[in-house]
């Protein structure tokens, strides 16, 4: 079954519908993931060892305390390696050349990529030249590695206070979908892992697409303006 038809095809039940986005909103993740899953593996595979200190502020900026919280982690990757690390102050006065990665900016900004692992490797099979294809293999190491230390390390994460109650309480008038920008594997293990994972239709992951395409084909042509509510913790859900 496409991403279109897996979301296109969900049931009517209720008048409303809501969509939940699932790290930082139902789980309390979002620190942990990217401290000590995300930001460690950025500093090793990209070679970012010596302004480590300079590489950690910006990955902490970018996906914890700015604009770009919550964005599908290639999106925010390159832009700390395209826009935040190369102005920062340390960088500068140490005059450290941050890594130039053209093939996966172009990738990673091309909005008919499919930014997940299942995408970067369509990219890797499809690369016309030996030095796009060993950079985004180098990207695909990072994105597995992080993968692997998610589910290593993320886990005994209960859901907010009050959670199941507010599922529950959803459910009786609206139908549900998660949201999110995490792969789905990682979803589908967290949600079952709390016995919550039977409340939305469908744990819509980055292979499904961006959020706002899991919205627009899940309600599209279904639900009455103002019938739809986007959950979040980012401005990015808000937008």
């Amino acid at each position: 079954m496409s991403a279109a038809t897996s979301l296109t095809t969900l049931p009517k039940n209720h008048e409303y519908f809501v969509g939940i986005d699932s790290d930082g909103c139902v789980f309390d993740t979002m620190g942990i993931k990217q401290r000590e899953c995300f930001c460690p593996m950025m500093i090793g595979h990209f070679k970012l060892q010596p302004v480590a200190e300079a590489a950690r502020e910006c990955k902490e900026f970018a996906d914890l305390f700015s604009k770009t919280r919550g964005a599908n982690r290639h999106k925010t990757m390159v832009r700390i390696l395209d826009e935040l690390l190369p102005g920062h102050p340390m960088v500068k006065e140490r005059q450290f050349e941050v890594p130039r990665m053209p093939h996966y900016s172009a990738w990673a900004n091309d909005p008919g990529s499919l930014l997940s692992d299942k995408g970067l490797q369509q990219a890797i099979d499809t690369a016309t030249t030996p030095e796009a294809k060993a950079e985004l293999e180098a990207v695909m190491r990072w994105s597995k590695r992080v993968n692997a230390l998610v589910e290593e390390i993320v886990f005994n994460i209960p859901p907010f206070p009050f959670l199941r109650e507010s599922l529950a309480k959803i459910q009786e008038s609206a139908d549900m979908i998660v949201c999110s920008q995490t792969p789905t594997e990682a979803l589908n293990r967290e949600w079952e892992e709390h016995g919550i994972a039977n409340y939305p239709y469908i744990i819509a992951g980055q292979e499904l697409g961006t959020k706002a395409e899991h919205l627009r084909l899940a309600t599209e042509g279904k639900y009455e303006p103002g019938h739809v509510l986007m959950m979040g913790d980012a401005p990015g859900d808000y937008k």
